[in-house]
């Protein structure tokens, strides 16, 4: 994937839009931010049980509630917590009253039933970092090139004729399928499409 000033160079090119006024970088760096994020929700739509967006956070030993991490998808995004050990962590309720370690979820914070006296490990799908400069490059395949540019040339169309812009750029269904296809296996080359990341992190409670 190149950097995003490239991908707007290419972008002016095909719309012989020139008008950085009216189309500053800091515009199509929105759009291509929008475009990253229907990418994004087909690879956690079509691809839940094995995504390349699965990311690793240790949580340290020691509490009893700790915050999920910031660039978690969702709060419903967890999909496994589990000792170091391998042994997985079942999930609860609030107000579950039963012997076995169990964990739940409220909000924005994940809790055990009793405090970590070891380390565990959380397994969630983690958000694509956000496009900030035309100096970013997207944490995506090469194949996908081509899905960011369309999109946001037809966000740049759909304004210069009038047309409606909230639902201009949005992927046509076989645009979505093939989308799909490039993330539907994604353990025949994990290094072409996303890296399995692993951070600490650590109670602020």
């Amino acid at each position: 994937m190149r950097q995003l000033s490239e991908l707007i160079s290419d972008v002016r090119f095909a719309s012989n839009e020139t008008d950085e006024e009216r189309f500053p970088d800091e515009r199509l760096l929105k759009f291509f931010n929008d475009a990253q994020d229907q990418i994004e929700a087909l690879i956690i739509i079509s691809n839940f049980e094995n995504s390349p967006l699965d990311k690793f956070a240790t949580l340290q030993s020691g509490k009893k509630k700790y915050s999920l991490p910031s660039d978690i998808y969702a709060w419903n995004s967890v999909s496994n917590v589990r000792f170091v050990n391998g042994r997985k962590i079942p999930r609860g309720h609030i107000n579950d009253f039963v012997d076995n370690f169990y964990y739940y979820i409220v909000g924005k914070e994940i809790y055990f039933s009793d405090t970590l006296d070891n380390p565990v490990e959380l397994l969630y799908k983690a958000k694509l970092p956000r496009l900030e400069s035309t100096s970013d490059t997207p944490e995506l395949p090469a194949m996908c090139e081509s899905f960011l540019t369309t999109f946001v040339e037809r966000k740049i169309a759909a304004i210069n004729s009038s047309m409606d812009v909230q639902n201009a750029g949005v992927f046509t269904t076989e645009e979505k399928e093939l989308i799909t296809e490039i993330f539907s296996t994604n353990s025949s080359d994990q290094s072409n499409i996303l890296e399995l990341r692993e951070t600490d992190y650590y109670a602020n409670y």
